[in-house]
């Protein structure tokens, strides 16, 4: 069962956060922007925040397609 908008949204959003949290940190060690590629937390944060934008890009897809099935079965 896929989540809803407003959780997946809320869920970004605190990822989002993590990784700026996490960001300044390194900032502050002076890690070189280039070099965060190499940092097992950094690479973890930036992938939660990529699969909640993929389920949020896949439920807008479901939901657009949902809409066209209504939208055709209405036509017929």
């Amino acid at each position: 069962m896929p989540l809803k908008q407003d959780r997946l949204e809320r869920s970004l959003n605190i990822a989002r956060n993590a990784l700026g949290v996490y960001e300044q940190k390194l900032d502050e060690r002076k890690v070189d922007p280039d070099l965060r590629k190499k940092d097992p937390r950094w690479r973890e944060l930036v992938a939660s925040c990529k699969k909640i934008e993929s389920r949020i890009e896949s439920l807008a897809d479901l939901n657009s397609r949902g809409q066209k099935s209504e939208d055709s079965s209405s036509e017929e």
